[in-house]
């Protein structure tokens, strides 16, 4: 991932205009614009900037400004029976196990890898998924309603909740909703 910090205080150069021409060598790319002047901010959606920081707050702003965008960007890879892929942690939608090997959903691709429900779960600890049945592993992002043991994600798709298991999912959901 790459991060581009840009500012306006050179007089040789405008932060925007390096900006500019830093996404359009690659959309990827992260832009922070740092600036003195609040009536820029605006500006910076010419250039999609992924946040705009004033100077005099800087010390307080830029680590959890790039803390945010490390956490929007969390990869993690997998040797799947399809080889190893690298998926962001934002596109797995749920893990399910199916006949003896774990299945990840993603908007476009599914993948299966042999290894236990609970290593997966301890490998993904900490980025918004919840162990909701012995053989589902949901990515909370992706909850649209819980309600009456029932879980229905936003493709959704519909998933009991055991009810053993209901109050803790709750919880950690209502968490994971508050610290968003």
């Amino acid at each position: 991932m790459k991060i581009a910090v840009c500012d306006d205080s050179r007089e040789d150069r405008d932060g925007l205009e390096a900006a500019g021409k830093i996404k359009a060598e690659s959309q990827k790319v992260h832009i922070v614009l740092v600036t003195a002047y609040v009536n820029y901010a605006l500006d910076g959606y010419k250039v999609k900037a992924s946040r705009f920081l004033l100077k005099d707050d800087l010390e307080q702003t830029l680590s959890e400004c790039v803390e945010d965008i490390l956490r929007e960007e969390r990869v993690v890879e997998f040797g799947f029976v399809e080889g190893n892929v690298c998926l962001r942690v934002d596109d797995i939608i749920y893990i399910e196990t199916s006949k003896h090997k774990n299945v990840f959903y993603t908007a476009g691709e599914t993948y299966s890898i042999y290894k236990k429900m609970d290593e997966l779960e301890a490998e993904l600890a900490g980025m918004g998924f919840v162990r909701i049945h012995q053989s589902f592993l949901i990515n909370m992002r992706y909850i649209g309603k819980l309600s009456s043991y029932v879980m229905v994600l936003t493709t959704g798709k519909e998933i009991s909740v055991p009810k053993s298991r209901y109050p803790e999912v709750k919880r950690q959901y209502t968490l994971f909703k508050g610290a968003e």
